[in-house]
């Protein structure tokens, strides 16, 4: 077998690859969603709102750009509707505003308020020792470059796609790095869930140091970055939560591995070391 004949059964095998994994995808988001509007039978929020609810993060796929995938917003959405803590929403990485867009709209249907900071100038300038990270389910070979300005969208434009897809009456948008705005002027009092998909290690310790401290008791901090070592070291310092915080190192869900094939960045750590299985559980699509 020549090397261009051998080339062509590889490419089509990888389309074929492609093909299937797809197809697989698909499966996974329509039984999850099938789920997630059914858990309506037993909650506050039924199922004529969460299919609603899925209607519209569809429509939000359907038009604006989104590093997240739509069981992503599946997960998170369940966990904001059925969480028992007090406070409001906060998300840290906007990109161009889809994961804005679902969350303010869950905000809007839960009655809460959306703080949304980001630079709007993609990512920080970092240094060697944050330049780099690998993810725990890629091959040897996957590493992330992270640039300074990667990652952008404007402010302009998440608003825009906000008016268009979302609820921009109750969400506010904070510009500017993490270091400087994630301050008690610009914070929620109390937030009951946080969603940060900020990629650089030192941008995820910078928020779990800022929001943490007001998450309330049985709040979720949702991470979309627990795929990556790095990260995972951050969200894992014994130093950060001993020290700092004085509670446990809490586990995160996820860890590693994300919350499924079609969520494999996606993972939660809950506040509160008593919180019981029944509780922890409830917050997942399949209960």
């Amino acid at each position: 077998m020549t090397w261009r004949l051998a080339r062509r059964v590889v490419d089509r095998a990888a389309v074929r690859f492609r093909i299937d994994e797809d197809r697989y995808h698909e499966a996974t988001y329509e039984r999850l969603r099938a789920r997630f509007i059914a858990n309506g039978r037993e909650s506050r929020y039924g199922e004529p709102v969460r299919r609603q609810i899925v209607e519209r993060f569809e429509a939000v796929d359907a038009h604006v750009t989104a590093a997240t995938s739509p069981t992503d917003a599946l997960h998170i959405a369940e966990a904001v509707l059925s969480i028992e803590a007090e406070g409001d929403l906060v998300e840290c990485g906007c990109y161009q505003g889809a994961s804005t867009c679902k969350l303010s709209i869950l905000a809007q249907v839960t009655g809460r308020q959306l703080a949304a900071f980001d630079s709007f100038e993609g990512l920080p300038s970092v240094g060697d020792a944050d330049r780099r990270d690998q993810h725990m389910r890629h091959e040897r070979s996957w590493f992330t470059p992270w640039t300074a300005g990667a990652w952008h969208g404007s402010l302009e434009l998440v608003r825009t796609n906000l008016e268009a897809w979302g609820e921009l009456g109750c969400c506010r948008l904070v510009k500017g790095w993490f270091q400087d705005t994630m301050t008690p002027e610009h914070l929620p009092r109390q937030i009951a869930l946080a969603f940060a998909d900020v990629d650089i290690p030192s941008s995820v310790r910078q928020c779990v140091e800022a929001l943490w401290p007001r998450l309330a008791r049985g709040g979720a901090f949702f991470s979309h970055d627990v795929g990556f070592v790095r990260v995972l070291q951050v969200l894992t310092d014994h130093q950060l939560w001993t020290e700092r915080f004085r509670e446990p190192v809490p586990i995160v869900f996820g860890a590693g591995y994300g919350l499924g094939d079609t969520s494999r960045m996606l993972g939660f750590m809950l506040r509160g070391t008593d919180l019981d299985y029944e509780y922890i559980k409830s917050l997942t699509i399949q209960k």
